[in-house]
Order: structure tokens, then sequence, then C-alpha cells
């Protein structure tokens, strides 16, 4: 490792960017040299948005010409990092919008392949979901992307995309570096352990009224410390074993509302606790159970369905 450090700058470049993306984040840490070589990229950021004014109008034409521009755009902007092939890094890429056909997905699958090569580390994709008299539902996204090297990414923000099952199940497919997952409205397709699995650093993570979530496994997890389960269908199975989780929330909300199942929830050092169960109804005996279970929470917020004025008054007070 001295040697390669005593490189010239051009060459150590040229070899950073080479390196698979988990690869190149690890060197950064390795030595001053290698962390200072990497501060030093020129760093872009970039915010796209596929909808304009006409992208929502009903004459063909006129959308077909906005998806055309909309497209050309988004091309225009990212020409800079195929004239800086190997002197730039991705912080941030966010892009909003909605499909208007399917065969637009190959367009948002070739900008994340570009901008996962330049170690892209905040990846947020809001792909809304409209209903229309023309196309009536509009077609969904499906993340990742085939034979993806994902390893740099820190944070992921997904809206209203399909996780793919194939790309997936890839041999190699992992989120390494992985911190935060947001994930809202995504179809998970049964995926949900199988897609845990690849982010073994994961600290943050959120599910809000996503499809398909059946089963919650999350068990091993050293460095979980947010997790947020927002949901409006009810969780057939779920399990929590995360010794340095701080804050959980549990939202769910149906007709028929089920609060927390405290037996499947083990983490002792769990500090804030939010449950929003408006339908749900518990006992004296269930807060009694959630105390002893986490001696050193230090916040609760419930909304939930008293059964007793006993019970109404310990929550009151224990408020103040």
């Amino acid at each position: 490792m001295d040697r390669i450090s005593q490189l010239p700058k051009s060459i150590m470049d040229q070899i950073l960017f080479r390196l698979p993306a988990q690869d190149a984040v690890r060197m950064s840490f390795l030595s001053t040299t290698w962390k200072s070589l990497w501060n030093s990229l020129p760093v872009s950021e970039f915010n796209f948005c596929l909808e304009s004014e006409d992208g929502l109008d009903r004459k063909s034409r006129k959308r077909k010409r906005s998806e055309e521009e909309s497209v050309t755009s988004v091309d225009e902007s990212l020409r800079v990092l195929h004239e800086h092939e190997d002197q730039k890094r991705i912080v941030h890429f966010r892009l909003t919008g909605r499909l208007h056909k399917k065969e637009q997905a190959s367009d948002i699958d070739r900008w994340i392949k570009l901008v996962i090569k330049h170690y892209v580390q905040v990846l947020e994709l809001h792909i809304n979901i409209l209903f229309n008299y023309i196309d009536k539902l509009s077609p969904r996204y499906s993340f990742p992307p085939a034979s993806s090297d994902l390893g740099s990414l820190v944070v992921l923000r997904l809206s209203s995309c399909d996780i793919s099952k194939e790309a997936l199940k890839e041999e190699g497919m992992r989120f390494s570096c992985l911190k935060e997952l947001s994930l809202s409205l995504v179809d998970l397709n049964g995926l949900t352990n199988e897609l845990l699995s690849r982010c073994p650093s994961i600290e943050k993570l959120k599910f809000r009224a996503c499809i398909n979530l059946k089963d919650v496994q999350l068990c091993g997890f050293s460095k979980l410390k947010n997790v947020d389960l927002d949901t409006t269908t009810r969780v057939h199975s779920y399990k929590i074993e995360a010794s340095n989780l701080q804050t959980l929330r549990y939202c769910y909300r149906t007709w028929k509302c089920y609060p927390l199942d405290l037996e499947a929830i083990n983490c002792s050092n769990l500090k804030e606790l939010i449950m929003e169960t408006p339908g749900g109804e518990i006992s004296l005996q269930y807060i009694e159970t959630l105390l002893l279970k986490f001696p050193f929470l230090e916040k609760i917020n419930l909304s939930v369905s008293y059964k007793s004025t006993e019970l109404k008054i310990l929550v009151t007070n224990s408020r103040h």
C-alpha cells in the first residue's frame, strides 16, 4: 500500500476510478493520502424532473414532445460526466416525475448506471403513479437496474417503484455502504428480507405504505438505530432484534388496527417509541409490559384507543 501511495496523482486517480464502487469507498479510509485524493475529486449534484407543463396534456403530440425534451435535458446535463469520466464523483442524484410508457425505463436505467460509475452517494427516485383517461395507470419503474454496482450508495430513497427480483438476486448485488433506506409506496414483491440482507451497514430504515410487505425480519443489524414502519396493510410477520436501536415508529392505518407485538421486539436500548394505531386498543397490562421491556425509554408517543379510564390517566400523566 505504501508503494502505491507514492505513485503520481494521475495514476492514483485511474486506480481509484477502476475499482468496484464499494472498494473505492473503502480505499478512501485506508490512509490520509487516499482520503485526500477522494476529497479532491470535483463533486456534482443533480436534481431532475421528468414532468413539464405539457407533461399531463391530453394531446399526445404535446406530451410526446415534452417526454423527448425531458430526456434530452437530462442527457445534456449529464454530459459533463462523459467529458470528465475519471475526474468527477457525485454526491446526490435526484429524479422525480412519472413514466408515460415502459420504454422510458431504459433511460432511467442508463442514467443510474452512469451516475453509479461516479460513486453516487445519495440516490433518490420518486416516480409518481398517476391515473389519466388516456393511459389509465402509468407504468412503474423496477429498481435496481440489472448488473449495477451500487456499493457506493450511502442513502437510497425510492417512491412508487418496484423491487426487481431478477436484479436483486444477481451475484454480487450488495449495498455495502448503505446507511439509510427509505421506501414509499414501493412494491417489494415479497423480497423484503432479501433486500435487507444486502444492506449490512444499515442505520436508518423506513417503510411507508409499501406493497407486499408481508414479512420483516430485522435481526443481526448491529448498526441499526432508527426504524419507521408505516403501513396501510397488515404485516403478517415481523421481528426486530437490534441491540442499538434507539427510535422505533410503528404506524398501522386500517379499519382494524393491531398494536405493536411486544413479543416480536427485542431492543433493550430503545429510547423513543412512537405507536400510531388509532383503531387499535391496548390495556393497562400492555403499557406495564411495554415499560418493563424497554427500561431506557425516554419518550413515548401513543395514538391508540384505551380500554379504561385508568389507562388514559396513566398515559396522560406520563406526558408531563
